[in-house]
């Protein structure tokens, strides 16, 4: 099961949260990586791969309840702070490998100086 992506509206999209059956999910993983191999790359990086995957496969999937995927600029309204039970803080996301790499490298050189 996961969550919404940019609007409150039921779509099964996000995978920044999710609630899974670890075995099963570790049995598709290589799968998942061959999928990778053969198909890829994705748009949205793992969450495209992923949705690609299962969709592909028709596996199943399930929408969580709203509140254990909020998003930090939805309004609360019709909703309640004491409903939210997961708080999705989410921004950009890098491109590739070799970005990250290169971010951290310069984020620790900076810091050493």
């Amino acid at each position: 099961s996961y969550g919404r992506e940019a609007s409150k509206k039921p779509q099964i999209a996000n995978t920044g949260v999710m609630f899974m059956d670890l075995k099963k999910f570790g049995a598709l993983v290589p799968k998942i990586f061959n999928h990778l191999v053969e198909k890829g790359p994705f748009p949205a990086l793992d969450q495209g791969l992923i949705n690609n995957y299962l969709t592909q496969n028709q596996e199943s999937r399930h929408l969580l309840p709203i509140h254990y995927n909020w998003k930090v600029y939805w309004k609360l309204e019709p909703s309640s702070f004491e409903e939210v039970k997961i708080l999705h803080f989410h921004g950009p996301k890098v491109k590739t490998i070799h970005e990250s790499i290169h971010i951290c490298f310069a984020t620790i050189s900076f810091y050493e100086q």
